[in-house]
């Protein structure tokens, strides 16, 4: 920047050796050429306000849950919590079936299930999806050219269509969850998007469909674990053992009966999703802070450039 500067003070004092002139020069540049730099800063602000009455903001839907442990009434891990011995489920409704929902939540496995049953993969992914032809398609343009290409130096494919590791990938970078300042055992889960009604229809989703894989995940293991003991009762010859089993299989009977409940599995609705009439976005003075400061920015540069193209006309003058 002092180079840049000392050109202009050459420029703007014809020859003189004086380096105090130096900042002196570069502002009688600047305001020699307030035309310029006024022009840049107005098409920037005008540009923000254009920006701030086109472009739709973004609707935050949000859900607020507690999690469904001991401490938790009415909440199914906490009843499966006081059975106690169970095989498997003893310490369920501790803060690890939290961990398994939230783990769950932005999983893969759970992406496949909500393909399976809403299609969710082609209204997430709309651009590239031919609803007409019912197939995928690659996107065009210059920047997805320039992305492609960039893959294809790496050896990696120019593209493939949306899978459910993708949809997993922007259900993890979109849907937010952070734990209240209230209570250590409730969450606020949010998500974003341009249409309100979506926002909360798609957080609604998420989470039940969360809340029905863990109780689907929990009910197949007990099944399995009745089964066994099953199969060891019939085959354990001494009486103490074979009571014991009896009461375990009585006991995961009980777990079978809680399951088939509508009670909530891992946490426990304080709030259903809801989001705000209006969407969220800068608003009409940050857009116009923001524009005056990129073309002032702008307008500066814009001088400079011209000046150093000139000095070398001048010095061959």
């Amino acid at each position: 920047m002092t180079a840049i500067a000392e050109r202009f003070s050459a420029t703007s004092s014809a020859g003189t050796e004086d380096p105090g002139l130096d900042l002196a020069g570069f502002a009688l540049l600047l305001l020699r050429s307030w035309r310029v730099i006024g022009l840049t800063m107005a098409l920037s602000v005008a540009c923000a306000v254009y920006l701030v009455f086109t472009t739709s903001g973004l609707y935050t839907a949000k859900l607020v849950v507690q999690t469904a442990g001991q401490q938790s009434a009415g909440g199914l891990a906490g009843a499966l919590g006081q059975l106690g011995g169970l095989v498997g489920l003893q310490g369920a409704a501790e803060d690890r079936e939290f961990s398994q929902f939230q783990a769950l939540l932005k999983s893969t496995l759970l992406a496949e299930r909500l393909q399976r049953k809403y299609g969710l993969l082609q209204i997430m992914f709309p651009t590239q999806w031919d609803a007409a032809n019912k197939r995928w398609i690659e996107p065009s343009g210059w920047s997805y050219e320039l992305l492609a290409r960039l893959r294809q130096a790496r050896n990696l494919p120019r593209w493939a269509p949306p899978s459910a590791s993708d949809l997993a990938e922007l259900i993890d970078k979109e849907v937010v969850i952070k734990k209240s300042l209230t209570s250590p055992t409730i969450y606020e889960i949010t998500y974003k998007s341009g249409d309100r009604e979506f926002a909360i229809s798609f957080l609604d989703m998420l989470h039940r469909e969360t809340e029905a894989a863990m109780r689907e995940e929990r009910k197949a293991r007990v099944i399995e674990q009745a089964k066994y003991l099953r199969s060891r009762i019939e085959t354990t010859p001494t009486m103490d053992y074979r009571l014991a089993l009896v009461q375990l299989l009585a006991d995961q009977d009980k777990t079978l009966m809680l399951l088939e409940s509508n009670l909530p599995f891992a946490t426990i609705v304080i709030d259903p999703p809801n989001a705000a009439l209006r969407p969220q976005g800068a608003g009409l003075g940050a857009y116009g802070f923001a524009g005056v400061v990129s073309g002032a920015v702008l307008g500066v540069l814009i001088v400079l450039m011209r000046a150093l193209l000139r000095q070398p006309q001048r010095r061959g003058g």
